[in-house]
């Protein structure tokens, strides 16, 4: 199956937006065949500090779930300087 996929920014608030749609042709063992849709929101708290949330499963009512979250980014300069500073 395939999907697809598309995020929208908004710097100046320090959100973005974002929507998934895969398992188009719907294929769902014992039930109504519908696709598989995830809306999600995240705000950058600070430079590399963020928080998620959002819908999963959108289309369908006994399988819809929301989900909280938060993250670090990490940058490939960021990564080289923490290895260094790891191994001797």
């Amino acid at each position: 199956t395939g999907g697809l996929g598309i995020e929208y920014e908004l710097p100046e608030y320090n959100l973005t937006f974002g929507l998934d749609a895969w398992d188009l042709a719907g294929h769902r063992e014992g039930g109504e065949k519908k696709a598989h849709l995830r809306f999600v929101t995240s705000y950058k708290l600070w430079k590399k500090l963020f928080i998620r949330m959002g819908a999963d499963d959108i289309l369908d009512s006994e399988r819809r779930s929301f989900f909280l979250g938060g993250g670090i980014m990490f940058e490939d300069n960021d990564l080289k300087y923490l290895i260094g500073k790891i191994t001797p």
